[in-house]
């Protein structure tokens, strides 16, 4: 069977932006506290008599504990690094694929009601957040952000809420906000998979639209009424209506 190819993956501008303010000053303190203890101990190489020494001393356990931190400081900003790319949404026929550093899940077509664009400041207006996200959010309130409309979540509200930002969310009615690098292209090629999407469906087969609970209707036919069979007269009646027969002549005559 051919695999099915999805669209180019757009990126997550959210993830990134979060992400970005992170790593630096991870990375930052693990190479400070490589070079702390490179000097200490560099000193106390170099200064073979302990009283020529500048620098205080550090014992091994506490150099080791240091080395320890930076060595952590540094796999983290590099686990930072790698999961700010691993944001995107990709399109495929008949469904779109939402991928988070945390969770990844599908939407159908059939869920999406509307797509729509909106300025991301616009949706989360400054005058609702506090300080310390105005600040997070201040380079990005001037992007355009797609808006998919949906009848219903792919997952309850919950479990999208406890593994994706807040910042997918603007209000309570089923919608996520995505935040992509080209929102442009993401409409255009939106379109085209959902066409894409339609005609994969077998021929003659007709799909109720997602907010309607359409039941199949039962059609039979109504039993024809069988007509009665004729009842055969009575030798009795055959000479009543004979005898009325000449007596009918009889008054003619």
């Amino acid at each position: 069977m051919a695999k099915v190819k999805g669209s180019k993956k757009f990126r997550l501008l959210l993830y990134q932006h979060m992400l970005n303010r992170w790593w630096p000053l991870t990375l930052t303190l693990s190479i400070i506290l490589y070079i702390v203890v490179a000097i200490f101990w560099g000193a106390e190489w170099f200064f073979i008599n302990p009283d020529e020494n500048p620098l205080p001393t550090i014992s091994t356990s506490d150099g080791m504990t240091y080395l320890f931190i930076a060595s952590s400081a540094l796999v983290v900003s590099l686990g930072l690094m790698l999961l700010r790319n691993m944001a995107y949404v990709q399109l495929f026929p008949g469904y779109v694929r939402i991928v988070t550093p945390f969770y990844r899940f599908n939407s159908s077509f059939k869920r999406i009601k509307n797509i729509r664009v909106a300025a991301f400041g616009a949706l989360f207006p400054p005058s609702k957040l506090s300080n310390y996200q105005k600040d997070l959010l201040e380079d990005l309130s001037q992007r355009t952000a797609n808006v998919l409309e949906l009848h219903s979540y792919p997952v309850s509200r919950k479990t999208l809420s406890a593994f994706l930002s807040p910042y997918f969310f603007c209000d309570q009615t089923p919608h996520l906000v995505l935040l992509l690098d080209d929102w442009i292209a993401f409409n255009t090629e939106f379109e085209s998979f959902r066409v894409q999407g339609r005609s994969l469906r077998p021929a003659g087969v007709y799909e109720a639209p997602a907010t309607e609970a359409r039941r199949p209707v039962a059609v039979t036919a109504k039993p024809q009424k069988k007509a009665k069979p004729a009842v055969p007269a009575s030798p009795r009646s055959r000479i009543q209506s004979g005898l009325l027969d000449s007596i009918n002549k009889e008054k003619e005559d």
